[in-house]
């Protein structure tokens, strides 16, 4: 079980209808979220006042919802979808029969008045045993709260939200240049000419030394502050 601060205890149900009722969602997702969703439940309010902490610069809510499922196996579009349009920043923790995973899009306000978000990256842990599940909210403000549970549920540890962006787009970038590495393979062993197939054995050699010293960067983004 999760245990939340009384002072953040919501502990309503959610009709499924009013959850995304004033949301813009296509009617495949709207049926989506009925063939998937059992039952929702908001669990707790995390607020400056609810858990005595500074407000945040970026973050002022997190509100924690948790959705019972009908089967494990379902997408996390529909959550990306619902998590996008709303005005707070949003913690979902899943269930299906005695097993449950949290999920959190890592988000950030794209206006002044926190009224439109982007999902940079959508996280979730593995299913688990209800039991082993543990959850800490710790920081000194609202921000650092929301950093430290996007850590948890990532694996990124205990980094702040700058850091997190940087280890995403730092992923994204070695999955491109990986990408390039094995296109570039593969055009090796298509090219007769010995000539160009040592030219491209050069340009291999230094995508492989730049992915090496992309990786020691995102090694040591990684490794610190854990």
């Amino acid at each position: 079980m999760i245990h939340y601060p009384p002072s953040t205890i919501v502990d309503r149900p959610v009709p499924k209808a009013a959850f995304y009722r004033h949301l813009d969602l296509t009617p495949r997702l709207k049926q989506r979220f009925v063939d998937d969703v059992e039952s929702i439940r908001w669990a707790a309010k995390l607020t400056s006042s609810t858990l005595n902490v500074a407000e945040g610069k970026a973050v002022q809510e997190i509100a924690v919802f948790e959705v019972t499922l009908k089967q494990e196996e379902v997408s996390d579009d529909v959550f990306v979808s619902i998590d996008k349009q709303m005005p707070r920043h949003t913690l979902f923790l899943l269930r299906h029969a005695d097993r449950q995973l949290l999920l959190i899009n890592f988000k950030e306000a794209t206006n002044a008045e926190r009224t439109d978000y982007k999902i940079i990256k959508t996280f979730r842990t593995p299913w688990q045993s209800a039991d082993l599940s543990t959850l800490s909210l710790t920081g000194n403000d609202m921000d650092g709260i929301y950093e430290y549970l996007v850590g948890q549920v990532s694996g990124f540890g205990t980094h702040t939200a700058a850091d997190t962006k940087s280890i995403l787009e730092l992923k994204n970038a070695i999955a491109q240049k990986e990408k390039q590495y094995k296109t570039l393979q593969a055009k090796v062993k298509r090219e007769p000419q010995i000539r160009k197939q040592m030219e491209m054995f050069s340009e291999l050699k230094a995508l492989k030394t730049e992915i090496n010293s992309m990786n020691e960067t995102l090694n040591k983004l990684t490794d610190s502050n854990e």
